[in-house]
């Protein structure tokens, strides 16, 4: 329906292909669109409502649930749903080591230094 529908067909013409009432078609298709329309509600929110989500996790941790098998549950969830909260908003999840990356440069500077010095000689 969905498909028919974006390539221009009428609710009549795809209720002719399908064999069913026109009405039954418009009445899916705005199904569809609004349930498409949610989706990107949801999205322009997501990273809130994850993090709302996180913040229940957490606070369901109490002392005494730390005792107990769920309470891992719990915390992974929650580790779920920072990472999926940083990533929708466009943040990193890796662990970078950053000292690596700064001896990194430093060694390509140096390099490059050195490149440049044997170009003037």
């Amino acid at each position: 329906m969905v498909g028919y529908r974006r390539k221009g067909l009428t609710c009549d013409e795809i209720a002719r292909l399908m064999g069913c009432s026109a009405s039954l078609v418009s009445e899916r298709l705005n199904e569809i669109e609004a349930k498409l329309n949610a989706v990107k509600v949801y999205r322009e929110v997501e990273s809130d409502i994850l993090a709302l989500k996180e913040l229940e996790l957490l606070s369901g941790i109490t002392p005494e649930k730390v005792e107990d098998a769920n309470a891992r549950d719990l915390a992974m969830a929650a580790a779920m749903l920072y990472d999926r909260r940083r990533l929708s908003e466009g943040k990193s999840t890796a662990n970078i080591a950053y000292a690596d990356m700064v001896q990194q440069l430093r060694e390509i500077e140096r390099e490059l230094r050195e490149l440049g010095d044997g170009q003037t000689a």
